[in-house]
């Protein structure tokens, strides 16, 4: 229960733009340091934590938003895929954004799913036996991150073929 009400006040917060704090951000050492965050949970789960790293411009960001919103990523794959290899953690230029994914290779994800996994409290069709607990807010505060820089989110899964995250984000704040 104290993980709800946590998630729903920090989603609150996000959604309200409280306590911005936008800074110029090196996307790569952001990557880093979450995946140094994790890596005894991962390795934990049968997991292997890897930084695809590229050198990239800097983009203009709340760094502590977005490594919520990696974090929450790479979290949802240390659940929901364990024992499946490596979480690969990824950022590219594309454009005008950065773009920051977060690949396993697990069970994947259900078409009929893929429409509804940023909603709140959406949890999925799979069998509650078995499943990983949470509130649901995960993905719906990754894509509130990502609505507050002017950005998307979008996932690629199949099932049994894994997934791939999706979170871009303008390298400059959009005016206005």
């Amino acid at each position: 229960m104290k993980h709800l009400v946590n998630d729903l006040l920090d989603l609150a917060r996000i959604e309200a733009g409280l306590n911005l704090q936008f800074d110029r951000i090196e996307i790569d050492d952001l990557l880093s340091e979450v995946a140094l965050e994790y890596v005894s949970l991962a390795k934990s789960a049968g997991i292997r934590l890897v930084v695809d790293r590229t050198k990239l411009p800097p983009l203009v960001g709340d760094p502590t938003l977005l490594s919520r919103a990696i974090t929450n990523l790479v979290v949802n794959g240390l659940k929901y895929a364990p024992d499946s290899g490596d979480i690969v953690l990824r950022a590219e230029a594309v454009g005008d954004d950065i773009v920051i994914s977060v690949r396993d290779h697990g069970p994947g994800i259900t078409a009929q799913d893929h429409a509804h996994l940023f909603e709140k409290f959406y949890r999925g069709r799979r069998p509650t036996d078995g499943r990983p607990s949470g509130s649901g807010l995960g993905l719906a505060i990754v894509k509130s991150v990502a609505d507050l820089h002017g950005g998307r989110v979008w996932c690629e899964s199949a099932a049994g073929e894994g997934s791939t995250f999706f979170l871009a984000i303008p390298r400059n704040l959009p005016s206005g």
